[in-house]
């Protein structure tokens, strides 16, 4: 009884949510006029796939009723999946929506494309799953003009390392929590939305001969070592968005594989990689006081918000 009640409140909660957001849709003009500030064009650049078509169309709904406004909200798909993309979420490109087709990398169609393409520009990434509130760009403009060097996240994790420097596994990392008094452990995801701004990334960022080979299926661990290679920091905004799902949407996710996959295919092993190829990259950390391990962290809290 008590399971099926939560259930059913569930289920109501998220038809609210869904509600909401073709409210917000059909209101958004009264921030058409509400700019970003920013030196360069803002971008936000997701990507989806057939499995997630049937929701799509309501996670865009959310990025195009921002009360920031971005000059683009790109849709980077494969080129055999374009034909595939419904009506609904087709309709879009007239209020704003621009759809590109590419080549099929995965995960890394969120971002790689926008990068080549818009190399100038601020770069949100976001993902085609969930819902965001319309203060998203907001908050992380916000906290970029405290710290225009940095990639800004809403949602991080803490590296933690053993007595000798060595990284632990990712299962053994502080989830959810930052520290920006310290900023190299911070470990960006691209869940609640990610700014990149121009320039923040290694030159190697959109070689995908080196991203497939060595993190083909963890692009968050692939961009981390770009930002960090080119001596940024991760900050994270302290506002926690809550993963508030469509329904359908989780039957597959690469997060699942990351984590619980094979010994070729979760994180630790592409984090092996990248620390195998960019040997450079630990004598890096050791400059910036990374490597040792954590003791008397001060850890953040989030802001939780939805």
């Amino acid at each position: 009884m008590t399971m099926t009640l939560s259930r059913i409140i569930a289920f109501l909660k998220l038809r609210c949510y869904v509600l909401w957001t073709h409210w917000r849709f059909l209101f958004r003009n009264r921030y058409k006029d509400q700019r970003h500030d920013l030196s360069a064009p803002l971008i936000i650049s997701l990507t989806s796939y057939p499995k997630r078509f049937g929701s799509l169309h309501l996670t865009i709904k959310t990025l195009l009723s921002q009360t920031v406004q971005a000059d683009m909200v790109v849709l980077w798909v494969a080129e055999s999946d374009k034909s595939q993309l419904p009506k609904k979420v087709l309709a879009l490109q007239s209020h704003g929506l621009t759809i590109r087709s590419t080549v099929d990398t995965r995960s890394y169609k969120k971002i790689i494309p926008t990068l080549v393409d818009y190399p100038n520009s601020f770069v949100v990434t976001v993902d085609d799953d969930l819902y965001y509130p319309n203060f998203l760009l907001d908050i992380l403009l916000e906290s970029y003009r405290d710290h225009p060097d940095c990639v800004i996240a809403n949602r991080t994790h803490i590296i933690t390392y053993d007595e000798v420097g060595k990284i632990r596994p990712y299962s053994d990392w502080i989830w959810l929590a930052f520290d920006n008094k310290k900023p190299d452990s911070n470990f960006l995801t691209g869940v609640g939305g990610v700014l990149y701004p121009p320039g923040c990334f290694h030159p190697d960022v959109i070689l995908s001969e080196l991203y497939l080979k060595l993190a083909p299926t963890a692009d968050d661990v692939w961009l981390y070592w770009m930002v960090r290679l080119n001596k940024r920091h991760v900050i994270n905004t302290g506002c926690h968005i809550q993963d508030i799902t469509w329904p359908g949407s989780q039957s597959f996710a690469l997060w699942r594989e990351n984590i619980t996959g094979s010994e070729d295919s979760g994180n630790d092993s592409q984090i092996r990689n990248m620390a195998s190829y960019y040997v450079d990259f630990n004598e890096h950390m050791e400059d910036d006081g990374v490597v040792k391990a954590f003791s008397n962290l001060n850890t953040g809290e989030y802001r939780d918000v939805s």
